[in-house]
């Protein structure tokens, strides 16, 4: 943790803040930090500020803290990942990582390709794709965090983000039908884009039926290469690229 969290209502009128000794954070306090009264630690509120907190007491049954305030949030980058449901470790690990990066919303949905069964994993009940956005940003040292939707197929997952696409640089990744490279694709963009969406595809990738489907929603097909690559790997280096031509990173 490089940034520890607490949720809203833990933070008591007087910017206290009181952790029972079982608390996942109380442990890291102890346990990683060493940390002892008088402690000082980064900090912040969950979609709030950011700051410090100081240890004011530590017993063998709670920690007691205050939280001071020190900066605004740090924004997310306009950035959606709409990627194909693979297996459950694969996505939270894209969750994981892509939220440490900023991206600002992430649409999962059913592929041809992908199995039925990864729709009703219990990763993506909301508690649990919650903790793994968490350890994104307290990775970051951020407080935001993204926004995740859930939908059935391709089609309701480019439906559901029809209302901007008119607004937005459509782009899904494809090794076999790509029409020219990632980095290609930005130079010829340069830094005009203010908002994009990142279509990728799950382990095996995009039907042909899928492909035109994407084309059809205005998305050009580009490559990251000739190697094929795993799909948390292809996340986190197409968002990376597409957070570049944007000038973000």
């Amino acid at each position: 943790m490089n940034l520890i969290l607490f949720e809203p209502e833990e933070l008591e009128p007087d910017m206290t803040i009181t952790l029972k000794a079982g608390d996942i954070r109380a442990v890291h306090l102890k346990k990683i930090l060493k940390a002892e009264t008088g402690t000082s630690f980064e900090a912040g509120i969950l979609n709030g500020m950011q700051g410090k907190a100081s240890i004011t007491d530590i017993s063998e049954k709670i920690i007691s803290l205050r939280f001071s305030a020190e900066a605004e949030p740090v924004g997310l980058h306009p950035l959606t990942l709409l990627l194909g449901l693979s297996r459950p470790p694969t996505v939270k690990k894209v969750l994981k990582e892509a939220t440490a990066l900023g991206i600002e919303r992430f649409v999962l949905c059913g592929t041809e390709n992908g199995e039925r069964s990864y729709i009703q994993s219990s990763a993506l009940k909301d508690e649990k794709i919650r903790e793994v956005l968490i350890e994104g940003v307290q990775q970051a040292v951020c407080t935001q965090l993204p926004e995740v939707r859930v939908e059935h197929s391709l089609r309701c997952a480019i439906e559901s983000l029809q209302p901007e696409a008119d607004k937005a640089v459509l782009i899904a990744l494809d090794n076999y039908q790509a029409t020219i490279s990632l980095s290609e694709f930005w130079k010829i963009e340069n830094n005009k884009a203010s908002r994009v969406t990142l279509a990728i595809g799950s382990e095996r990738g995009w039907t042909d039926k899928e492909r035109q489907r994407l084309r059809d929603a205005g998305f050009t097909l580009c490559s990251l290469g000739a190697r094929v690559l795993r799909t948390e790997t292809a996340s986190i280096a197409g968002a990376s690229v597409c957070l570049s031509g944007m000038g973000l990173i």
